[in-house]
């Protein structure tokens, strides 16, 4: 008699699991899912707009999203980022607990973006945030690179913390540590003569305190090899974060050759210093906006 009650206790228990599986995939709310998603976001105060394709619910205890962008506010056709697919994993202990925290995994840019965010008001109140980029392509990326004075290339692996609220640096903080491999720039205005450099292997360090980034940037190989560090100051308008950055760098002879005209620069640059400063390393300043840079060499 117990062993038929046991069965029949495990036959309900299984229809209610089938039954609820079968409500939730079929009854989820999926556009309102959506417009909720989109009004979040087009109330961060960072100045962007989210648009979804489609949402429906996933296993296990996920929500797909798929055809999602990020577009700048009044600027038609300008998109920031954009991704195949998100799956979103809300964490229910958390949510039980009065925290509200999301796993999620995003195939973007011929590459994957996952991570967690930890939201401890309301959404989008402050929140902390660990991200691992794995393999962007950032020649497939246009997005913000569209309007700068320089086109980069090359497949961007790492890792972000960032602990903060959105729309706002004030009592924000974070740090990155990026590589870029394959790397190529090419620049609008050229380097002296020099159009493009193929940098190779290129290493970032970033510390976010407040709106003011220490940055640590180290060329492993490549036509140009050194190392830069300084500070970027964030502003709403990203593109027009100002930096400046200095350190020595030295180029390669086959690159010296290919451009004849930063060879002639740098030999007279090193013509009018002391005879003790001789050598092929020069101090390199970058400085300007994240939209348009400029080069000092000394």
């Amino acid at each position: 008699m117990k062993q038929f009650i046991s069965k029949r206790c495990l036959q309900y228990i299984l229809f209610a699991v089938i039954a609820s599986i079968w409500f939730l995939y079929y009854t989820f709310p999926a556009e309102e899912f959506a417009n909720h998603l989109e009004n979040i976001a087009d109330r961060s105060g960072l100045g962007y707009t989210l648009t979804i394709d489609r949402v429906k619910p996933s296993f296990p205890a996920t929500i797909l999203l798929t055809g999602c962008r990020v577009l700048e506010k009044n600027r038609e056709g300008n998109d920031v980022f954009e991704a195949e697919e998100i799956r979103l994993t809300p964490k229910i202990w958390s949510i039980i607990n009065g925290t509200k925290r999301f796993v999620f995994d995003c195939r973007a840019y011929n590459g994957r973006i996952h991570g967690s965010m930890l939201f401890k008001e309301k959404i989008p109140g402050p929140f902390d945030s660990e991200i691992e980029l794995e393999a962007i392509d950032l020649g497939v990326y246009q997005g913000l690179l569209k309007e700068v004075s320089y086109r980069l290339a090359g497949i961007l692996n790492g890792n972000i913390t960032y602990n903060g609220r959105s729309g706002s640096a004030t009592g924000a903080s974070g740090k990155a540590v990026m590589k870029l491999t394959d790397s190529r720039i090419q620049l609008s205005q050229p380097f002296f003569d020099a159009g493009s450099m193929n940098l190779k292997d290129i290493t970032l360090e970033m510390t976010l305190n407040q709106e003011k980034m220490t940055t640590e940037i180290e060329m492993l190989a490549g036509d140009l090899q050194g190392r830069l560090s300084g500070t970027v100051v964030l502003r709403k308008d990203l593109l027009q974060s100002s930096l400046t950055l200095r350190g020595m760098i030295e180029p390669t002879d086959e690159f010296l050759r290919e451009n004849p005209g930063l060879r002639d620069s740098l030999q007279l640059i090193s013509s009018r210093r002391a005879s003790n400063r001789g050598g092929k390393q020069f101090n390199l300043t970058v400085s300007g906006t994240l939209r348009e840079l400029r080069y000092t060499l000394t």
